[in-house]
């Protein structure tokens, strides 16, 4: 976790157990506002993930793949959805 308490990492068991130095890891990265932007996957290649937010910071749009070097964007899609929020909302008419 980082000074704000965000999961930056975490680890696979390998046999019932986890060893930092050899367990594949996923890796998360955080806006200023404290919203998950990208998600990288270190078991599935290809299941990285890109997230960006609408300005009531609420998920707008949502992209897996494979991340670039600087976590900004997807080089090669597996998945697209520019409506993902229309799936995690409730229904209150407020969409």
């Amino acid at each position: 976790y980082n000074d704000f308490g965000q999961q930056t990492h975490s680890y696979q068991a390998h046999s019932g157990s986890v060893n930092t130095s050899t367990s594949p890891k996923v890796q998360y990265g955080y806006d200023r506002a404290s919203n998950r932007t990208w998600r990288m996957d270190g078991i599935l290649t290809g299941y990285d993930e890109l997230y960006s937010y609408d300005g009531l910071y609420r998920l707008d749009d949502q992209k897996r793949g494979t991340l670039n070097g600087t976590q900004t964007a997807i080089t090669s899609g597996t998945f697209s959805s520019s409506q993902p929020s229309r799936l995690i909302r409730p229904a209150t008419g407020n969409s």
